[in-house]
């Protein structure tokens, strides 16, 4: 851009040359919101219910480790917790748990019945002791 100057004038003035041209390029760009999709690109589905899009992921040149590094940043586990995983035109990817997820779903139904086994033994004892009080005091 300043060619052979190194001189701090120089230098500002391509900074300030470069700064211009960003901002008419956004500028148009922002008037012109179908120019910007075609420049910029549509999001990209890569996950979907839980299952890999691999044409997907073969299109925009991504390996199934760096996407499952990516939903792990996220704080999930497996494939099968991710409802959506969207490659942004920004180049993240935007991941969706499912909810509940499979394991969400697995602790919910323990914790079910544990609380089902709770209410019986509660009702075990309350007949056990109705029949002799003094039973209570044998259990523990």
């Amino acid at each position: 851009i300043i060619g052979n100057d190194n001189s701090l004038l120089g230098g500002l003035l391509g900074v300030l040359v470069l700064l211009a041209t960003n901002h008419m390029v956004v500028s148009f760009l922002y008037r012109h919101p179908t120019l910007d999709r075609k420049v910029e690109g549509e999001p990209v589905v890569l996950v979907s219910h839980g299952r890999i899009i691999e044409s997907n992921l073969a299109r925009e040149l991504i390996t199934i480790d760096e996407l499952r590094a990516a939903i792990h940043r996220q704080g999930l586990d497996d494939f099968a917790d991710v409802e959506k995983a969207i490659l942004e035109t920004s180049g993240t990817i935007t991941v969706f748990a499912r909810h509940p997820t499979p394991q969400e779903a697995v602790d919910e139904a323990l914790s079910d019945r544990l609380n089902r086994l709770d209410r019986s033994l509660a009702r075990l004892l309350e007949l056990l002791e109705a029949k002799s009080p003094d039973a209570r005091k044998d259990l523990a």
